[in-house]
């Protein structure tokens, strides 16, 4: 991203070398339990709270020569730190001293939060490298997702597919006794997980047991690269209510439409409008899922959008909700298959002088919904963030989709992610973004075009408000004029 050095140049005093990748994304964090409903191919638990890099931002930095230390006095920072060393006796409520280290990493931890940022984080070590994996949505080990009950007991709840654990046979249910030959009795989730986590090409021998069994298996599994799946794709049908509140909906703007026409005219158009009616009932509409824009996610959206491409179905609904961001280039790429060539998708303001990065279309042509009779409806809830956003905002900018459900998260600013060695790495904000049509979402969110009132009577009987609702506006033809 061009400007680097000079929107960078205010906290580069304050960090070592290290990797830059610039990210869109909520504070928050989650573990790798990735969840299918059965059968539907659905992403009913997706990972939580990634986040949107930028390789093009990726550059090595050193101290600049007006380090802070020349216009800070940190003589009473060492002070206080030779007092507390020498003087601190642990009370009763306090388990042990805690490490030099422990002291490093609280001192870094109150100078980010001074800046007042909830974006602006500390990232211990293991928390940065959890992190890094799960904005890339892959990490080395066997695909298992494992389950604690409240009895203890470590319990695989599902298998990613075509993962190492997948391919070992590994079974859902199974319950995990011995790790490497060794008894995890006792032993806590996170625990058991850092001990069957490993580099790729390394083993590790699971002892199980089968749901409904008493018999103890031997499972060897070389780890691999696991990529947790972001994307799912499903055909629907309208529902029942969907289909009858539609039906009625064309039936009273033909009648309005013909009331002045001759008789025969008449009559011809209320039968037109009636085979328009019964149609609906055969309309099919395609859900393509986006649980977050990992670095995986644009193959898998592109491979799901192309399936959209080629089918039948007129209707796609591009489903983000709970989506909580992801890279930023990945998002980019993605709203470039609908924007046309070299319109704006989103606008980055940096510095003090707001100098402004403009990212445009790259124009795909995969979908050119520009020019297609297709409709689009990208639906989004209070949990839909960063990358989420900016994809609804340019579709719903230029006019290529209709948002449907909730006013989204509100999060309109861009972090950066620094390596800061061996201590863990600092996630900074250093930027707002804007839609095409000039917004600052943050606080306040993308505006559905079509809103969802779950006290809608409408709503009293479906299983997925939302989902009705972005059927019920794909069909509505008054929507798309």
């Amino acid at each position: 991203m061009s400007g680097i050095s000079v929107w960078l140049r205010p906290i580069l005093p304050y960090l070592k070398y290290g990797l830059v990748v610039v990210i869109i994304t909520i504070s928050s964090w989650a573990s790798y339990r990735v969840g299918y409903a059965h059968g539907a191919d659905v992403i009913v638990t997706p990972p939580q709270y990634l986040t949107i890099l930028n390789p093009a931002s990726t550059g090595e930095f050193s101290l600049l020569p007006d380090d802070a230390g020349g216009k800070v006095n940190f003589g009473n920072f060492w002070k206080t730190w030779h007092i507390l060393d020498r003087n601190f006796v642990p009370s009763s409520t306090t388990t042990s001293t805690t490490t030099a280290d422990a002291h490093l990493e609280g001192a870094i931890e109150g100078l980010v939060q001074s800046y007042g940022d909830p974006y602006t984080i500390f990232l211990p070590k293991e928390r940065s490298q959890a992190f890094k994996e799960q904005v890339d949505a892959e990490f080395q080990g066997i695909g298992a997702v494992l389950a604690q009950t409240d009895t203890g007991l470590i319990i695989v709840t599902a298998i990613l597919k075509d993962s190492p654990a997948f391919h070992a046979g590994l079974k859902p249910g199974s319950r995990i006794a011995m790790v490497d030959g060794a008894s995890i009795t006792g032993q806590d989730l996170n625990s058991v997980v850092s001990r069957i986590r490993g580099p790729k090409e390394t083993t590790v021998t699971l002892t199980v047991i089968a749901q409904n069994s008493q018999k103890e298996t031997i499972v060897p599994i070389t780890r691999g690269v696991v990529v947790i799946p972001t994307t799912a794709t499903r055909v629907v049908a309208a529902a029942k209510d969907v289909i009858a509140s539609a039906a009625a909906q064309v039936m009273a703007a033909a009648q309005a439409a013909a009331v002045a026409l001759p008789g025969p005219q008449h009559d011809a158009q209320i039968a037109e409008a009636k085979v328009k009616a019964a149609a609906i009932a055969q309309q099919k509409f395609f859900v393509l899922q986006l649980a977050t824009f990992a670095k995986t996610s644009t193959d898998a959206f592109v491979k799901d959008l192309g399936a959209f491409a080629h089918s039948n179905t007129k209707n796609l609904i591009i489903d983000l909700r709970n989506n909580p961001g992801g890279y930023l280039d990945v998002a980019v790429d993605l709203a470039s298959y609908f924007v046309p060539k070299d319109g704006l998708i989103v606008s980055e303001h940096t510095g003090a002088n707001g100098d402004v990065t403009n990212h445009t279309s790259l124009g795909h042509t995969l979908l050119d919904a520009a020019t297609s009779t297709r409709r689009i409806v990208v639906l989004l809830n209070r949990n839909s963030a960063s990358a989420s956003e900016i994809l609804a905002g340019a579709l719903q900018d230029h006019h290529l989709a209709k948002v449907v459900g909730e006013t989204s998260y509100g999060k309109g600013s861009v972090q950066t992610v620094v390596d800061i060695g061996d201590v863990g790495s600092l996630k900074i904000t250093i930027a707002r973004w804007f839609t095409p049509s000039g917004k600052n979402i943050s606080h306040t969110g993308i505006t559905p075009d079509v809103a969802v009132d779950l006290k809608d009577a409408r709503y009293a009987s479906s299983t997925d408000p939302y989902m009705d609702a972005a059927v019920q506006t794909l069909l509505d033809d008054t929507q798309w004029k």
